[in-house]
């Protein structure tokens, strides 16, 4: 009985349970802990392979980035060449959209095409514009490596919407060896313009100074910076030919902003050690570049000159982006803002040229051109303001002697130069026998046809006149191929030009148009390169009908920019034409009966911070100039001035300033001083500022032309021409990831 009492007791038995459950658990909290560290581990993995997606798309991103700059690029050259060879009244729309769109794609093909080959993309040039931060470094194996998908080119490929750039494949590898593959094509779309809106209204309200009567910059080791366009008539300082339009001296310095552009009627003039500096992107457009002794002109970006720069004493200059010298006597006469009877009675004031003044004892001058992109000079020197034309389009004044007509020309016997009382070219038969004068046999020797006088001083001298530009660069190199002619020409350059700071790339990259020869050094010394005339076997650059265009193109764009700051010439009235800058902008008669007697009213609204928002229009024509210092600004925004008269700014201002007169900057006691444009401000005062006098109200469309075109809804101005956002024109397409 004992054995089976025995076997039935279960005493033991929660032992067993206990450590049956204990194991349980355990097993499950190994199996949660297992899983918890999976999940980790894979929320771990997760992230840094979204992390490297996200880095390679973030590389991706920067070569879009880097591709909108050159869309914006192409876009805008496109739209200038466009705008400069064809007039609204002569060309349909639909010329002008094929014409944009051609040199578009041709413009971005040259930027990202291969060199030999525009079909296909130079990946290089999309790396470059990877972040240092994502860039692949070859030492550790990391970061963003571009190349094509397998078995596939580098397609760059013309469709109807646009170029696109086909086949590209970008893998990022991290420090952790994890890799993303992003595959995609990128698109870059044309741009949709209006050709005939966008010249019928001004820019106005992007610029911060507009002076039919230029802009003089007194400041005196202080830096004016200028984040706005600028437009500066002109003036006479002597003589009628001495026009100034935007001038610095005493030491003062200018720096143009980013993307800004300068518009002068006159010369650009830099003197008396001031300088004049543009940051990336400017534009200039100018009659002249004068730079005389110590002074300094530093220009990037695009600029336009009608006539010449001209370089005197120890003037420094350096050029970089592209230099349109545009004017050529004949090009000029096609254009139809030009009277050809003036061209004819000055042809080097139509003539764009480089010309060194050089002034002994007064140090060298230095003219960098390195960094260049494209230099055209499509005119030539001329010796004083006659008819004596160079073979140079960048010439040194030491070089005129060689023009002088040599002694076997004359079948007299005379000097050159000679007294102008022993002038035979005043003989009473002269006119009718030139031949009992000059040998004309001889004449042809040196590429020559004629010989053509010049006065000074008492003396008149005989110099060479040649038929056309290819003749005279013809005489220049053959002249200095002699080894005796060379050299005296070195030792007089050396006394006036730092040798080793008259330079321009020789890269076949560099586009370089001259109608005559231009002087450079390298290595080896002095040497001539020779002009687009005789490359192209022209007699003369006008000859070429695309850059005939552009520069006759180019002549009328000036000119309507001067008369109403519009690209567009032809589509200007007669009205429009007979009228200043400023008048076109203004209602004068409607200003002055605003202003009455009192000369000057207040246009005004209190904006929702409480800020009196102002636009000053005064009458001061012929009286003193208006004063814009801190006291006049203080208490109120002033966002718009309009003055009849003169205006002088001695604080930073920020606004446009519209002025009859002439605009000066003196700002005594600071370091520097800004002027900007502010768009914003200056729309909402022309929208809602009002005057009030008596039981009237004035606003400010009774005084500015065309106001409602500068407002759109409040705070939105309207800037003249169609707004391209670039964000929307560079897409990708056929995007996968790995």
């Amino acid at each position: 009985m004992n054995r089976w009492k025995k076997s039935r007791d279960n005493r033991g038995m929660s032992l067993v349970m206990v450590i049956g459950t204990v194991a349980l658990v355990s097993i499950l909290v190994v199996i949660v802990l297992s899983l918890s560290l999976m999940n980790i581990q894979m929320k771990s993995v997760y992230k840094k392979s979204a992390d490297n997606f996200y880095d390679a798309e973030a590389a991706m991103d920067e070569i879009r980035t880097g591709l909108q700059q050159d869309v914006a690029d192409a876009a805008t050259t496109a739209y200038l060449s466009v705008m400069s060879q064809y007039s609204a009244s002569s060309y349909q729309d639909a010329v002008r959209q094929s014409t944009f769109r051609e040199l578009y794609r041709k413009e971005l093909k040259k930027k990202i095409g291969q060199t030999m080959d525009d079909t296909h993309y130079d990946i290089g040039y999309l790396e470059n514009y990877i972040g240092a931060s994502h860039r692949y470094e070859a030492a550790t194996g990391t970061g963003a490596r571009l190349t094509t998908q397998d078995g596939k080119d580098a397609d760059l490929v013309v469709t109807q919407s646009g170029l696109v750039i086909m086949n590209l494949e970008l893998s990022y590898k991290d420090a952790d060896a994890y890799e993303s593959v992003v595959d995609t094509d990128l698109v870059l779309s044309y741009p949709q313009v209006n050709f005939i809106q966008s010249t019928s209204v001004p820019d106005l309200l992007n610029y911060c100074v507009v002076a039919d009567e230029g802009v003089w910059v007194n400041n005196g080791n202080r830096t004016l910076t200028m984040n706005g366009n600028v437009y500066a008539g002109d003036y006479y300082t002597g003589s009628s030919s001495d026009r100034n339009g935007f001038h610095i001296d005493n030491s003062g310095s200018v720096m143009l902003g980013l993307r800004k552009t300068l518009i002068t009627r006159g010369g650009l003039t830099v003197e008396n050690k001031g300088s004049f500096t543009t940051d990336t992107k400017a534009t200039i457009w100018a009659d002249n570049l004068n730079v005389y002794s110590n002074a300094a002109l530093s220009l990037s970006g695009s600029t336009y000159v009608s006539d010449d720069l001209t370089i005197t004493g120890s003037g420094d200059v350096t050029l970089r982006g592209e230099y349109y010298g545009y004017g050529n006597p004949e090009t000029a006469k096609a254009a139809a803002s030009v009277v050809t009877e003036e061209v004819n009675a000055n042809k080097a004031a139509y003539s764009s040229a480089m010309i060194i003044n050089g002034i002994a004892d007064s140090g060298k001058a230095s003219i960098r051109m390195n960094g260049l992109k494209t230099l055209m000079l499509a005119g030539n020197a001329y010796i004083g303001s006659g008819n004596a034309m160079m073979g140079e389009s960048l010439a040194v004044k030491s070089s005129q002697t060689a023009y002088l007509a040599p002694a076997d020309c004359f079948l007299i016997k005379t000097t050159n130069p000679t007294t102008v009382a022993e002038d035979f070219m005043a003989k009473s038969d002269f006119a009718a026998t030139p031949e009992k004068y000059i040998n004309y046999e001889v004449l042809k020797n040196y590429h020559a046809f004629d010989i053509t006088p010049l006065y000074k001083d008492g003396l008149v001298y005989y110099f060479l006149k040649f038929e056309n530009a290819k003749e005279a660069a013809a005489f220049d190199l053959a002249y200095y191929n002699d080894a005796d002619h060379a050299a005296t020409r070195q030792q007089y350059l050396s006394l006036y030009v730092d040798d080793a700071e008259l330079s321009i790339r020789e890269s076949s990259t560099v586009e370089k148009i001259t109608n005559g020869s231009i002087l450079v050094w390298d290595t080896k010394g002095i040497r001539t390169i020779e002009p687009t005339t005789i490359s192209n076997g022209l007699d003369d650059i006008y000859e070429d009908g695309y850059y005939a265009g552009l520069q006759s193109g180019w002549q009328d764009m000036y000119a309507s920019y001067n008369i109403s700051l519009t690209k567009d010439y032809e589509r200007l009235t007669t009205e429009q034409k007979a009228a200043t800058v400023f008048e076109n902008l203004v209602d004068v008669d409607g200003l002055k009966k605003i202003t009455g007697t009192s000369g000057a009213v207040e246009f005004e609204f209190t904006d929702g911070d409480g800020i009196r928002q102002v636009a000053y229009v005064t009458d001061n024509e012929g009286a003193s100039a208006l004063e814009v210092d801190a006291s006049f600004l203080g208490g109120k925004n002033v966002p718009l001035i309009i003055a009849t008269g003169d205006v002088k700014v001695t604080a930073d201002y920020s606004g446009t300033i519209l002025s009859g007169g002439q605009v000066t900057f003196g700002m005594p006691g600071s370091s520097s001083s800004t002027v900007s444009s502010d768009m914003q401000d200056a729309a909402r005062v022309i929208q809602n500022a009002e005057y009030k006098k008596g039981s009237d109200t004035y606003i400010l469309s009774q005084v500015l032309k065309n106001s409602q075109y500068y407002v759109g809804s409040i705070g939105k101005a309207y800037t003249g021409e169609d707004a391209v956002d670039v964000t929307k024109l560079v897409t990708y397409q056929n995007w996968s990831k790995e």
